[in-house]
């Protein structure tokens, strides 16, 4: 009698290697083909699978994928090892991977880091590397931004610059001092202390109204922010940044230097001020 080339069983137990890692009692469907040997004894079918004690799997064949491959030192980025042949473990080394045992992980590099990945399986291994670069910042520093809108204040019908302290309120001032078409400088120095911190907004007259504020190196700068947190429209602007490296995505800053939050009295090209003055005023909380 000719032997089928696909058999339905109910598997009582396997002997041996199970086919496509099965080692329990189940109904499956096996491709006979994939078998170097078969025996039915009762109701128990052994089938020993083409590759031996391998149980028929191949070595991984890997690649790292680093997104982005470069960028200002805190960028966010993600790394995952790309492999065939269905490795079982992961052991990475270098930069935030370290140690990890896990397919991909993310983090904030500081500086440009190398990943080894050495993925395995029943068949063999593979070692696998892939790079992050840190690339040189236009901005002049954590915070800044990677092109355009630099100290750009001209551009509004005025400027007020308020010097802000940690622990102690600043104040933008009334009278037409944050009005229609101007900008508002909250100016800052971070301490020598690494940790996370905050600048936030309030407007203490007048209906709250949303605006764009963004945590720059430069004054009046309203660019392309390399840090996704810098940038904010609500409408108590706050943004949460660190001084010195972190793995939260927040901006991160240099210790001992100044930055500027930034508040443009427009949104989206309209007045938030119907009574033309905006007063405002500014906490700061460093590390």
């Amino acid at each position: 009698m000719r032997t089928p080339t696909r058999l339905i069983v109910a598997l009582a137990a396997v002997a041996g290697p199970a086919l496509y890692g099965a080692n329990t009692a189940s109904a499956q469907s096996i491709n006979l083909s994939a078998c170097s040997s078969l025996t039915v004894t009762g109701s128990t079918l052994t089938c020993v699978p083409a590759g031996g004690g391998n149980n028929g799997a191949t070595a991984p064949a890997c690649s790292v994928v680093v997104s982005p491959s470069s960028g200002a030192a805190g960028t966010a980025v993600s790394v995952a090892a790309s492999c065939s042949g269905s490795p079982t473990t992961y052991s990475w080394t270098g930069g935030f991977m370290q140690g990890a045992a896990t397919g991909s992980g993310s983090g904030n590099p500081a500086a440009t880091q190398t990943f080894t990945v050495t993925a395995g399986n029943s068949a063999g291994s593979t070692t696998a590397s892939g790079t992050f670069t840190v690339q040189q910042s236009t901005g002049g520093g954590g915070g800044g931004n990677t092109g355009g809108g630099v100290g750009n204040c001209s551009s509004f019908a005025g400027t007020v610059t308020v010097p802000v302290q940690s622990g102690v309120r600043a104040s933008s001032g009334s009278s037409g001092a944050f009005g229609n078409g101007t900008a508002l400088v909250a100016q800052f120095t971070t301490g020598s202390r690494n940790g996370f911190g905050r600048i936030a907004t309030v407007e203490f007259n007048g209906q709250p109204t949303p605006r764009t504020a963004v945590l720059a190196a430069s004054a009046c700068d309203f660019g392309v922010q390399q840090y996704a947190g810098s940038i904010q429209v609500a409408m108590a602007p706050t943004i949460v940044f660190s001084v010195g490296p972190n793995a939260y995505g927040y901006p991160q800053l240099s210790p001992n230097t100044t930055y500027y939050l930034n508040i443009e009295n427009k949104n989206n090209g309209s007045d938030t001020c119907a009574a033309g003055d905006c007063p405002m005023s500014i906490d700061l909380v460093l590390p």
